[in-house]
């Protein structure tokens, strides 16, 4: 699982690197500016300390990052256009949904010799009153930002993603960017266990979204929910047992109202298609021999990944469109 969240964590630091950096590209600038320039200069900590920004990802045109001293800055790529709030306050990305950015308050303190963490789910659209918490905040003994799903509903600002509340573990949020629209979806594994939601894909005909979760008993299964309690449900068990290593479905693509799921057992790789039921949750395709996959890629209605054989180590690539017949 460990693999799982580094993977996760370099996809997401890649897409918004090249996003930001694609941004500042066509923002305006001095008409006697090298290509590249300072675009403001927030070190004023200490000098010869930089402000040591770090990227967050967008806010509608706009860049977000935080820095080495806390808070937000966001900048349109000019000095006038940048502005630095909430100093103090320290956050990590969860992601962009439409004009807004979810975050996580991630801080730790030490009271009585015991060190304790802080987390928050918060939302910004890049000004201070747009900046808000959207739930109370956990301490606890342990780190809980383990994050592993966040998932924005196309062309809205609506959110699902990982949260651990310190009483049920973390189990599956979802977000109308307001406080009263914030809540937990369903209490997958009663208790602080968490079920920890990742592999988060929109089923936009059906107005779903398909995602991963841990049982203790079970083991990972595909969900659905339309983000209430009730309609949340299993869309299938893949294979029996508690093994993390087998049986994770990873949802990689839509096409006609359908998603195709990649899903690891003890024999290798099979290939599902899936309308969100499990009548229509068929396999289409097992690849035996294979038994990872990595650097996938969506493009023109298909799904490129590698493979890697574990008996000789060897990546090669494969390509789906969703049938046994374009796999």
């Amino acid at each position: 699982m460990d693999r799982i969240d580094s993977l996760r964590k370099i996809n997401a630091f890649r897409l918004s690197f090249c996003a930001l950096i694609s941004l500042l590209a066509l923002a305006p600038r001095p008409a006697d500016a090298a290509t590249a320039y300072r675009v403001a200069d927030l070190s004023n900590v200490r000098r010869g300390i930089g402000s040591n920004p770090v990227a967050l990802g967008l806010v509608g045109n706009r860049a977000l990052f935080t820095s080495s001293r806390g808070g937000l800055i966001v900048s349109n790529g000019t000095n006038a256009g940048t502005q630095e709030f909430l100093v103090g306050n320290f956050f990590e990305s969860l992601g962009s949904a439409g004009s807004r950015h979810y975050l996580l308050q991630s801080v730790f303190e030490i009271v009585e010799g015991q060190l304790l963490f802080l987390k928050q789910p918060w939302i910004t659209d890049g000004t201070v009153a747009g900046t808000f918490s959207l739930a109370p905040s956990v301490r606890g003994p342990q780190d809980l930002s383990r994050t592993r799903l966040f998932h924005a509903v196309p062309g809205t600002s609506r959110a699902f993603f990982g949260f651990d509340d310190g009483t049920h573990g973390e189990e599956l949020w979802v977000s109308d960017v307001t406080r009263a629209g914030t809540h937990l979806v369903a209490d997958l594994v009663a208790g602080s266990g968490g079920s920890f939601p990742t592999t988060g894909l929109w089923l936009a005909d059906a107005g779903r979204l398909l995602f991963a979760a841990l049982d203790p008993t079970e083991g990972w299964r595909l969900w659905v929910t339309d983000g209430t309690s009730a309609g949340t449900r299993v869309v299938r068990d893949f294979v029996t047992g508690t093994s993390e290593a087998s049986g994770f479905p990873q949802a990689l693509l839509t096409r006609n109202g359908a998603a195709t799921v990649l899903v690891r057992a003890a024999e290798g790789l099979t290939l599902w298609t899936t309308d969100g039921t499990g009548a229509g949750t068929v396999q289409i395709l097992g690849i035996p021999t294979w038994s990872t996959i990595s650097r996938s890629l969506v493009a023109g209605g298909r799904l490129y990944f590698f493979g890697r054989d574990p008996q000789t180590d060897d990546d090669e690539l494969w390509v789906t469109d969703g049938t046994s017949q374009g796999t």
